[in-house]
């Protein structure tokens, strides 16, 4: 992700963060489930890494815009402390209680892919999101 950002950061100062980070929404979106069934019927080191590294392109594309239209939202006055709470709030609700969800998901269903599902359901959640901002606060 160090490595890819700047990259992704001079993409998305060419064509608008909003995009960017759109067309990463819905590469997770379309991949999420795919990429955790390959992984299940075949879970060798090899596969992990191919998946860790598509997962980490598209994770890339997604955060290494997300300050800049983050940004965005909020006026200047206040624009340190509603960065700050929107990102810690969610990737405090969303990324940190992950594991126990996933584990009471996995272990109530008994299905390996409940990781699968819960990335694609947070995908659409970040692409509506997107929609959204793009539409209030005119982000390209």
């Amino acid at each position: 992700m160090s490595v890819g950002s700047p990259f992704i950061g001079k993409l998305a100062d060419r064509v608008g963060p909003a995009r960017v980070m759109t067309w990463a929404a819905t590469g997770t979106l379309m991949l999420g489930i795919p990429l955790f069934i390959l992984l299940n019927q075949f879970p060798t080191l090899l596969v992990m890494i191919g998946i860790e590294l598509i997962l980490g392109v598209l994770a890339t594309a997604y955060f290494a815009p997300l300050t800049a239209i983050m940004s965005a939202m909020f006026p200047v006055q206040i624009r340190t402390t509603g960065l700050s709470l929107g990102y810690n709030i969610g990737v405090t609700v969303f990324g940190g209680f992950a594991p126990f969800i996933l584990t009471f998901l996995i272990s109530t269903t008994g299905s390996l892919l409940v990781p699968g599902y819960y990335l694609v359901a947070i995908a659409a959640l970040s692409l509506g999101s997107i929609v959204v901002s793009r539409r209030v606060f005119q982000q390209r």
